[in-house]
């Protein structure tokens, strides 16, 4: 029996030995290479035994081949079942990293602790490795696409939105309603995804479509502190430039004044929450002290022209016309031409 354990424990040696031994030659073998692992796949293309070089080679030259089927790939955007927009790829830029990809192949079974390294090489002796390849694109152009789409949407919604009338001196505003619209980083995220899969797969010839995740939201409520900010104003006097030759005549402003409190009632009625509603708020009016009609008689002090013509007062006809004409022409300036 001792003779029969002194063997097991020899053949044990020799096997863990021998284990590490190879082990260790594949772990050499592995550090030492400085070429694509085995079964390591980009596009459908083996990479095997290739230096970065021919991987940049390959990569190029594949997309050399097809660059003309790129540019046809167009994905339908729905919602519901309505066609609203298409998007092309050269939308936002997007294509493939070459330098990144090329990484990636050749950092397969390197980016890692030696002993994951070696685990992903040994796996990928018996199951091909296919790496998905980088891209970029146009982050900006992205959220753009994406914020014209909302926009394009059927039955948006829409925000509460005001003017001032100035003839009338009113604030209008108008309430919004509520509606459809996207959750934009979403969206963006799928665009991403559905051009990556199409890329990654090659599939360039295929009809592609992305329906939409519609959400519905209410409208955003007027700030009424910032409303006042932008439509309250003080008077301006009118006054003569006569730094400037010729002399500016600059027109009196009127000013506008509210109380936000009022406005907020008028708001909170129950008839004026309805979707649509129009609500007109009259303003405060402050009427300015100077205003241009007021001074620019001072720009015509001096006669450059006159004309005397007589008529008889008894012809009552005439007396009425020359009443007509100067109450349109008085206190008017009529310039050349």
């Amino acid at each position: 029996t001792r003779k029969k354990l002194k063997i097991f424990f020899i053949v044990f040696f020799v096997i863990i030995l021998f284990l590490c031994l190879t082990i260790g030659g594949f772990f050499c073998y592995n550090k030492l290479n400085t070429k694509v692992y085995r079964n390591v796949f980009i596009f459908g293309m083996d990479m095997s035994k290739m230096t970065e070089e021919e991987v940049s080679k390959s990569i190029n030259d594949y997309l050399s081949n097809i660059n003309e089927k790129i540019n046809t790939v167009k994905i339908d955007v729905y919602q519901n079942e309505d066609n609203i927009y298409s998007i092309n790829p050269q939308d936002i830029e997007f294509k493939i990293d070459v330098a990144e990809t090329v990484k990636k192949v050749m950092n397969y079974g390197r980016e890692s602790n030696i002993f994951v390294n070696n685990l992903n090489i040994f796996m990928a002796l018996f199951k091909d490795v296919n790496i998905t390849p980088s891209f970029t694109y146009n982050n900006d152009k992205l959220s753009e696409l994406v914020k014209n789409i909302e926009l394009t949407l059927k039955d948006r919604f829409v925000d509460d939105k005001y003017s001032v009338d100035e003839k009338t001196g009113t604030l209008v505003i108008t309430r919004g309603k509520t509606g459809n619209t996207l959750d934009n980083n979403t969206e963006m995220e799928k665009i991403v995804k559905l051009l990556n899969n199409i890329y990654t797969t090659g599939n360039f010839d295929e009809s592609y479509s992305l329906k939409l995740d519609i959400i519905s939201r209410k409208p955003n409520e007027l700030d009424l502190q910032k409303v006042y900010q932008e439509v309250k104003r003080d008077a301006k006097d009118a006054y003569i430039d006569k730094s400037q030759s010729p002399v500016k005549l600059v027109e009196e402003v009127v000013g506008y004044d509210f109380s936000v409190e009022d406005l907020k009632k008028e708001l909170d009625k129950e008839e004026n929450k309805q979707d649509g509603k129009v609500i007109n708020f009259k303003l405060t009016i402050i009427e300015p002290k100077v205003k241009l009609k007021d001074i620019t008689y001072t720009l015509y002090n001096d006669k450059l022209a006159g004309y005397t013509t007589y008529f008889d007062p008894g012809q009552s006809a005439r007396a009425n016309n020359l009443e007509i004409a100067l109450r349109y022409l008085n206190e008017k300036v009529v310039m050349p031409g």
